[in-house]
């Protein structure tokens, strides 16, 4: 693992947002920080706002990974959109990966999709499988997430082709979309899911069959809600 020392560009930026999430945020970074990462990398968290101990927790970990590890605490709540792309438009790397604040990396990630989009100077995106956890049953998943995709309009069909947790993006792709897209002038309820579209759309997305991260199900989140409603608005 490389720490930054205080002139030392990073190589990769990772981005990670919370909301809440005292309970789960430790893991969270202790998977990220625990990486065998071969660069100078930094860990950028957006906190937005959380009434927990979510913040009291990040500081710790800030002040234990001065270097690497910077909160953003916002003063008031953002909503998902404008945190993540807040915390985004503050990384300075050429790669950045994502995390959300309740799920979690395993061991090799980091190296692993970054050499392979070292290896193909081609590719803006790449991402992955990743294993389901449940928070109601303490245990795995029968069922995985992330594959292939054949085009856009599969994408557009099957939504849930790309772990947003696996994603590995070049800076200077989102730079782009930001500047064409503006996603912060839209009313989309998603972060990711624009994005990758477009990415699809003017860029090149590689999968990689692997598994690199696992996926928190929660009873009630942002993109998974008991109420049917709140499920066709998102």
């Amino acid at each position: 693992m490389c720490f930054l020392n205080a002139k030392e560009k990073p190589v990769l930026s990772i981005v990670v947002v919370t909301y809440n999430q005292e309970r789960y945020i430790a893991q969270t970074l202790e998977s990220i920080l625990g990486q065998d990462i071969p660069v100078g990398f930094e860990v950028i968290v957006g906190d937005d706002c959380s009434a927990d101990s979510t913040a009291e927790i990040l500081l710790s970990y800030q002040e234990r990974y001065p270097n690497v590890l910077k909160v953003v605490k916002n003063p008031k709540n953002m909503g998902v959109v404008k945190n993540y792309f807040n915390v985004i438009s503050q990384c300075s790397g050429d790669y950045i990966m994502e995390c959300a604040g309740d799920d979690y990396w395993l061991p090799n990630k980091a190296r692993s999709q970054l050499q392979y989009m070292r290896d193909h100077p081609d590719c803006d995106m790449s991402y992955a499988r990743v294993k389901m956890f449940s928070e109601e049953s303490r245990d795995y998943l029968p069922t995985t997430w992330g594959g292939p995709f054949d085009g856009i309009d599969d994408l557009i069909h099957n939504t849930g082709l790309i772990p947003p947790v696996t994603m590995c993006f070049t800076r200077a792709a989102v730079i782009d979309y930001l500047a064409e897209i503006d996603p912060l002038s839209k009313s989309w309820l998603a972060e990711d899911y624009p994005f990758y579209l477009w990415l699809a759309q003017n860029r090149t997305i590689d999968f990689i069959d692997a598994f690199t991260a696992v996926y928190r199900v929660l009873p009630e989140s942002i993109a998974h809600s008991k109420s049917r409603l709140k499920q066709l608005r998102f």
